[in-house]
């Protein structure tokens, strides 16, 4: 399974978190299903919960440097497992980066930088980095 998300999708907070109103039947013409509709249909509990390209102050990695990141969050009431899942910035998994074989805590969160760095001193980096309006994958070992 994959799940795909804009930059510019994440950035909407008001529509992911579902603050934003919303058409009753009856108030107008609705619109097609879009690209959430899919993100609900991804039943794993390790969603996409935030990502930021031109980080420029916002998180610092170890090194003092401000790379892009990408946070992961656990939806479960229990730890579940990142084996054998990737982010990329690819569709086809061309740039597919290996999460750390480990469990993210019941409702904890994970910061990736997005930088093409090696994972070190505690942090993770994904082999790729990310450009506005480009798209995030988290994908499983089936792709």
């Amino acid at each position: 399974m994959k799940l795909k998300w804009t930059i510019a999708a994440l950035m909407c907070c008001a529509l992911l978190c579902g603050c934003a109103a919303r058409p009753e039947q009856g108030d107008g013409p609705t619109e097609p299903p879009t690209e959430q509709s899919a993100v609900q249909a991804f039943t794993s509990p390790i969603t996409i919960s935030e990502a930021m390209a031109r980080n420029r102050s916002t998180l610092a990695a170890a090194d003092g440097s401000f790379p892009d990141w990408i946070e992961l969050y656990n939806t479960a009431d229990e730890a579940v497992s990142l084996e054998g899942l990737y982010l990329s910035d690819e569709a086809d998994g061309s740039s597919r980066s290996p999460l750390p074989e480990r469990e993210l805590p019941a409702h904890g969160f994970l910061l990736v930088f997005a930088d093409g760095g090696e994972s070190a001193a505690g942090e993770i980096h994904a082999r790729f980095k990310l450009s506005e309006g480009e798209s995030v994958y988290l994908s499983g070992p089936d792709g």
